[in-house]
Parts: structure tokens; C-alpha cells; sequence
């Protein structure tokens, strides 16, 4: 099975959602559509990231000590004309300001 391998090389499958601790900070992953789960992510007050995807839309922003990164991700009409990935530097205070995007 293909994910298995991928999984094997590259480390953890963890799905459509996770609650991670990364470096002292606690990040909630979702990979899915629904803008409600995100903003109830978000708004619950319990991770210091909502890191989200597949909208392809690059973003950030800070609401109630919490701070939201979509990454952007592959161009596709309609959304981001670049390829971008999305950074978090650890050692800086949580928030916007440790988030940087790179276009590849």
C-alpha cells in the first residue's frame, strides 16, 4: 500500500485533523473544506495554531491568542498564482509574526 511506504519514509499519517504539541506549542491540523470547523478550532481557545489546507487560499491571522495559517499550497485557478508553503518559527513568541510564506 502506497501510504504505508510514505508513511514509513516521511513519519505520521494522521488523517483529515490532529491536536499536536510541536516545540511547547499546541497546533491543531485540519486538511478539509468546512470553514466552520475551522473557526470553531480557532475560536475554542485551546491551541496557540489552526494550521488548515485545501483551499489553496494563503493566509494568516491572530483572533483571541490563537493564530491561523492556511499555507496556500499548489496554484489553482480561482485561488494562489504561486506554489507556497508556510513556516512557524518556534523560538519567536506565538502569533502572526512567527508565521512566514514561501513561494517555491
Amino acid at each position: 500500500h502506497r501510504r504505508g511506504a510514505v508513511v514509513e519514509r516521511d513519519g505520521t499519517h494522521h488523517g483529515d485533523a490532529a491536536a499536536l504539541d510541536v516545540g511547547g506549542r499546541s497546533v491543531a491540523l485540519y486538511h478539509g473544506t468546512s470553514a466552520v470547523l475551522v473557526d470553531a478550532l480557532v475560536d475554542s481557545g485551546d491551541y496557540d495554531y489552526v494550521c488548515h489546507g485545501h483551499t489553496h487560499e494563503r493566509g494568516v491571522e491572530e483572533r483571541n491568542g490563537t493564530t491561523r495559517v492556511n499555507p496556500g499550497g499548489l496554484p489553482i485557478p480561482g485561488a494562489d498564482d504561486a506554489f507556497h508553503v508556510a513556516t512557524v518559527d518556534l523560538d519567536a513568541p506565538a502569533g502572526p509574526g512567527a508565521v512566514t510564506h514561501h513561494a517555491l
